[in-house]
């Protein structure tokens, strides 16, 4: 996988170089002071929030660049061997607000003795000959680079200028409000600071030096980027193989690869789609496009990690998907008592479907939960039950494959062994007697089910099919019995909703349908449905003469399977427009 950044990062690079990274750069939160050759000093409070209000001015840029050719890899490759002083160069000097003499507050607080020390410290390492300064391996990278010796004389110009200035420098930063760090920097060419760059760069872009070696005349070693290996994690090192590490990229490689880091690191999203022949110029957003792209989702930590990297090579975000009323279900018409019958959708996109399917099945939290942790994703009582948690988890994998690259059939899977489950969970949190979130997560599965032609496909038809029956049988006069079991269930179905809402309790809420969902079979469903007669049938008016043939012909039919094979027809009557709450002519 690193290599194939390499290869990904390697042409829109060596046409454009670190613009590409430089134009969407973001500094950190801080003070930011330029010492200018005549010794005047210029600060600039920066706040990531309101950055975009100052990129443009001319000082603000000019910052931009040389931090970020100022700055660490990570905290494991300081210059500063106890970790004050944050910067990698003689031309800048970083360091926390928090422990600075007469600004921070708190224990870490530098006195002034402390803070001299520490840059003592830190600008003696670059007046070291490159032979005192590094290992033989890193010595080795810096020859090979051609990298020559740093200049001692602008090395000492710098550090006696600073400690010298501490107090001038001390109320200039009194005199700025800012969050963080204070970033101290030369005025010099930038070709400086991106030479300065390159001699603290090169002998630490590899993970761990011990690990090179030539391969042809050419040197290779581990990345250091998406590997997370170090000398605190031996247990990723190879121990029963005769290598210690997997692979090995040669400089070049290791360059690009933490320069497509660096780019990473500056996009606003964590998950990207990155077309085939994209340039890599500005800020690349989660944009659905009609094209090949690599899709790549990362984390930002204390070392930006890839955790996901895959090429699609096809993909179309269009789709034409309808989204039908099976059910023939109603809505409240708001301010009005009325019911209105919900009219079919069309939908046009997977953006459009991958709403639909995160809002219709688990009340939003599918789409903003594909990367979360567990812990990070909260139960609602009455919106979002352990159940629905337990099967985002299992199918958010398959849904964002459909959803983001167009993987198919792991969502439909998903879909068909789980979407039922959702739908039970949604009638079990139904806040009153319509069972609307629930009628309309069946219609949603059932749709599901006939654009993807797999099994069950044409239950939504089936349905229809039932409503006409049941209609129809109840204006027959010769017409008593059920004639399979999909009219069994279906008119089950609509038998025990037509008895709960019988009910005299004020408040018709969660859980009503439960003792119906429980049951294993079909004498335990017609047990269930004579215990509400006998409970509700005080209710039920003698001439009710319709419910009493449904429930006739419920009580004397022999049903074949079992309760679960037949879940969706029972969920579709009960749920369905109630033919038995018709007025009897």
């Amino acid at each position: 996988m690193v290599n194939d950044f390499a290869a990904l990062f390697e042409k829109a690079y060596d046409a454009h170089g670190d613009k590409m990274i430089l134009d969407s750069y973001v500094p950190d939160n801080g003070l930011y002071i330029r010492i200018n050759p005549d010794g005047s000093m210029e600060g600039k409070a920066i706040n990531r929030k309101a950055f975009e209000d100052i990129r443009d001015h001319e000082l603000v840029k000019w910052f931009k660049s040389a931090d970020y050719y100022s700055r660490l890899i990570d905290m494991n490759k300081p210059i500063d061997p106890k970790k004050t002083i944050h910067s990698n160069n003689y031309l800048s000097v970083f360091i926390k607000k928090d422990i600075f003499p007469g600004v921070g507050k708190g224990d870490k607080l530098l006195s002034e003795d402390e803070l001299e020390a520490s840059l003592e410290r830190y600008f003696q390492v670059f007046k070291k000959p490159n032979g005192e300064r590094y290992d033989a391996k890193a010595l080795e990278l810096i020859e090979a680079s051609g990298i020559p010796e740093t200049e001692g004389g602008e090395v000492d110009r710098c550090k006696d200028f600073i400690l010298g200035n501490l107090d001038s420098i001390s109320e200039l930063i009194r005199s700025h409000e800012f969050d963080k760090y204070i970033k101290i920097f030369f005025h010099a060419a930038m070709e400086t600071y991106i030479l300065e760059c390159k001699r603290y760069l090169i002998p630490k872009i590899f993970n761990d030096n011990k690990y090179n070696i030539k391969i042809n005349d050419m040197l290779v070693g581990l990345s250091n980027n998406n590997i997370g290996f170090n000398s605190k994690k031996p247990y990723l090192n190879h121990k029963s193989t005769n290598y210690d590490v997997s692979f090995r990229i040669s400089i070049k490689d290791a360059i690009l690869v933490k320069k497509f880091f660096d780019w990473l690191e500056c996009q606003e999203s964590d998950v990207l789609r990155i077309p085939y022949d994209y340039d890599f110029a500005g800020v690349l957003g989660e944009e659905y496009r009609e094209k090949a792209f690599y899709y790549i989702h990362f984390t930002r930590g204390t070392t930006l990690t890839v955790e996901e990297f895959d090429y699609v090579p096809e993909y179309t975000g269009k789709m034409e998907f309808t989204l039908y009323n099976y059910l023939d279900i109603h809505y409240k018409e708001k301010d009005s008592d009325r019911r209105l019958p919900v009219e079919d959708k069309y939908i046009s996109s997977l953006r459009e479907l991958e709403d639909e399917v995160s809002r219709t099945f688990f009340n939003g939290r599918l789409k903003y939960s594909y990367y979360k942790e567990p812990k990070d994703i909260k139960i609602k009582t009455g919106e979002f039950s352990k159940t629905m948690m337990d099967v985002l988890l299992i199918s958010r994998n398959a849904a964002k494959d459909y959803f983001k690259k167009g993987i198919k059939d792991a969502f439909y899977e998903a879909m068909y062994k789980m979407s039922l489950l959702l739908v039970k969970e949604q009638a079990r949190m139904s806040d009153d007697i319509y069972f609307d979130r629930a009628a309309r997560a069946l219609n949603l599965r059932f749709s599901l089910l006939e654009y993807f032609n797999g099994r069950d496909s044409d239950m939504g038809g089936r349905v229809r099919l039932m409503l006409d029956a049941m209609q129809n049988k109840l204006e027959d006069n010769n017409a008593y019995d059920c004639e399979n079991d999909s009219e069994f269930y279906f008119f089950a179905g609509q038998a025990a909703y037509y008895l709960l809402k019988q009910s005299e309790a004020k408040d018709k809420k969660m859980g009503m349908i439960e003792p119906f969902l429980r049951v294993n079979s079909p004498e335990q469903l017609k047990a269930q449905i004579k215990n509400a007669f006998i409970t509700y049938n005080h209710a039920i008016y003698l001439e009710g003469k319709r419910f009493k043939k449904v429930f006739s012909m419920i009580q004397g039919y022999t049903a074949g399977g079992d309760m679960r094979s037949n879940d969706d027809m029972f969920l579709a009557g009960f749920m369905a427009e109630n033919v038995l709450l018709k007025k009897d002519e």
